[in-house]
């Protein structure tokens, strides 16, 4: 799922069901920023923030070539 904030609400604005268990992998949650990407613009975004299950290089750098801020929360060493 990706919403928007606005205000301290979070407001559902593009999703995906996916037939597993488990986390989505990098292709999934591309195709998700991707949707809003196309819909929206990349300048309204502000910044992207995630959960721990948005971790990886490969993510990472889909994030930067997109110029989309991100912040992800990831486990305490």
């Amino acid at each position: 799922m990706l919403s928007v904030c606005y205000k301290g609400i979070a407001l559902p604005v593009s999703w995906a069901l996916l037939p597993k268990r488990g986390n989505s992998n990098r292709q999934e949650r591309k195709k998700l920023l991707n949707q809003y990407i196309e819909f929206f613009g990349t300048a309204s975004i502000d910044s992207f923030m995630a959960n721990r299950e948005f971790i990886g290089g490969n993510w990472f750098e889909e994030l930067i070539q997109c110029q989309i801020p991100f912040y992800i929360r990831i486990r305490g060493i």
